[in-house]
């Protein structure tokens, strides 16, 4: 049980990263998802006051952990973004796994004029992601898991914290949607950003169907072989990578993979008729 110091250490860390009127949540009653709106210099969220909701804000808001812009690489992908949006082209991203929809937000924020698919299989975190991206019409929430191919799959939430939902392919359960599956959804698209971080599932992402990898300017990836010791987990994804030339970055828990050159030729669209195209 957290000590009387721990609880006021942990505020104040609260308060210097959020602002003061992150307390509040202490005091809210919470509504039917269990969450209360705190304000925060970064706006108003929905959070679940006993949940690492406001552990997953801090890493995206705080730490800035999906901020290419940080990079030297992220001038490329800005000009990749102007770019798609000069030839009137919708630049898309991808968030999947997208918990709360934090990451989402911080994209829309860091590209407004994009289209943001967010993929969350978690029902309670759908909800959730929702109402945090409610004032966002450019964030579509979808309830299903992401894979390489159709099917279902089961949830196991684990020891109950929300950002720790894993899925397991299953005969009936959650939908799982591809990549092409989501592209279609948006026509005169560009992958411009896919943001995975799916518990383990990456396995079955890169596994197949991969094709979508060279059209995007920017892979960004949490591994989780150090929460699936000798499941090769992250296996799949390397041989990919590893056929892509890309650069490669380190962004807290993540790894992100950007094109090597800004003078890079995107991979054409797969056509109809072409083999590698997802099924």
């Amino acid at each position: 049980m957290e000590s009387l110091i721990g609880k006021l250490k942990r505020h104040r860390r609260d308060v210097r990263d959020f602002g003061p009127a992150v307390l509040g949540r202490i005091f809210r009653k919470p509504d039917k998802n269990r969450s209360v709106v705190v304000s925060t210099r970064y706006g108003r969220f929905f959070i679940r006051r006993f949940d690492t909701d406001l552990d997953v804000l801090r890493q995206v808001f705080v730490d800035r952990q999906y901020d290419l812009d940080r990079f030297p690489q992220g001038k490329t992908i800005r000009a990749q973004y102007e770019d798609m949006l000069g030839r009137g082209q919708t630049p898309l991203i991808i968030d999947a796994g997208a918990h709360a929809g934090f990451a989402s937000r911080f994209f829309a924020e860091a590209y407004p004029g994009a289209r943001i698919l967010a993929v969350e299989p978690d029902h309670h975190n759908a909800a959730l992601c929702c109402a945090n991206t409610a004032s966002q019409p450019q964030i579509e929430v979808i309830e299903a898991a992401i894979g390489s191919r159709p099917g279902h799959v089961s949830i196991d939430r684990g020891d109950g914290h929300s950002w720790g939902v894993r899925t397991e392919r299953s005969d009936a359960g959650q939908p799982i949607v591809t990549i092409g599956e989501l592209r279609s959804r948006v026509t005169d698209s560009a992958l411009l950003i896919v943001k995975v971080d799916i518990e383990g599932f990456e396995a079955d992402l890169f596994s197949d169907a991969t094709e979508w990898v060279a059209e995007t300017d920017a892979l960004i990836v949490e591994p989780h072989d150090w929460m699936l010791p000798r499941a090769g987990s992250s296996q799949a994804l390397q041989r990919v990578m590893l056929r892509q030339g890309r650069e490669l970055l380190v962004s807290g828990d993540t790894v992100i993979w950007t094109r090597a050159s800004p003078t890079a030729q995107r991979a054409p669209r797969p056509g109809p008729s072409s083999p590698d195209r997802d099924r």
